[in-house]
């Protein structure tokens, strides 16, 4: 990729506003970097193709360490999400000297972010010209971006307590697991190498377990024509893979 590049890691449902960033960058002189999965991916490409986009390009979920090299390679992240609750990719990204432009939606953006000094945000619900903002971020100073969150640090949480934590999103989600599934999730945590659970990143990698599960679900209801309450808040252990 030969032009400034943006990243972007995400689920690709509609909470996140993938496809208004895609919009976005129609017509911009930088490349968009969309990683993750979801159920929304298709209207993506579909957007991308239709309006002969060059600059966007998909990658399918990374885990922690192969994510952090993308962020190396990348100029910026950003992300346009409709709501989020804490955020966490965004103070990684700071944390990797990358500029961050954000909603006004994200809680750890609005904690993190200083406009004009390591990011800036953006009020989605008034008119914005993006382009302004992707150009004003490249002129930031990465040095910037590490010093704002040098200090934070996360608690290192027993294989228990991931599973509680799993168990509060979904349910703060509006999810809940069959009892089978929790187990099956409980095995997969408990089953880590050192190795696995290094690249896993503890209560972040909870948190990127518990979206891939929500976008399993998602497809396995997909061809259900008419699905109930119970089928839309239930996770099995076939969305637990």
């Amino acid at each position: 990729i030969d032009q400034k590049l943006f990243i972007n890691a995400s689920q690709f449902i509609k909470r996140k506003n993938n496809l208004a960033l895609i919009e976005g960058f129609k017509g911009q002189p930088y490349s968009l970097l969309l990683v993750g999965e979801g159920p929304e991916l298709k209207k993506y490409k579909r957007y991308v193709t239709r309006n002969n986009m060059k600059n966007v390009f998909f990658l399918r979920y990374q885990d922690r360490t192969h994510l952090f090299r993308l962020f190396k390679a990348s100029d910026a992240y950003i992300t346009l999400a409709l709501k989020d609750i804490f955020g966490q990719t965004t103070i990684e990204a700071l944390a990797h000297g990358l500029p961050v432009i954000s909603s006004n939606k994200v809680n750890s953006s609005l904690e993190y972010i200083v406009d004009g000094y390591n990011g800036f945000i953006i009020d989605i619900d008034k008119p914005y010209n993006l382009g302004d903002f992707l150009k004003n971020s490249l002129d930031l100073n990465e040095n910037s971006a590490i010093e704002s969150v040098k200090f934070i640090t996360f608690e290192d949480y027993s294989d228990n307590k991931l599973i509680e934590i799993l168990a509060s999103m979904a349910s703060k989600a509006g999810f809940n697991f069959e009892e089978e599934a929790i187990e099956r999730c409980r095995q997969k945590v408990t089953g880590m190498s050192a190795q696995e659970k290094k690249e896993f990143g503890n209560a972040r990698g909870i948190r990127n377990l518990f979206e891939r599960i929500v976008v399993n679900q998602a497809n396995r209801l997909s061809g259900v024509s008419d699905p109930d309450i119970d089928m839309l808040t239930k996770i099995t252990t076939e969305d637990v893979k």
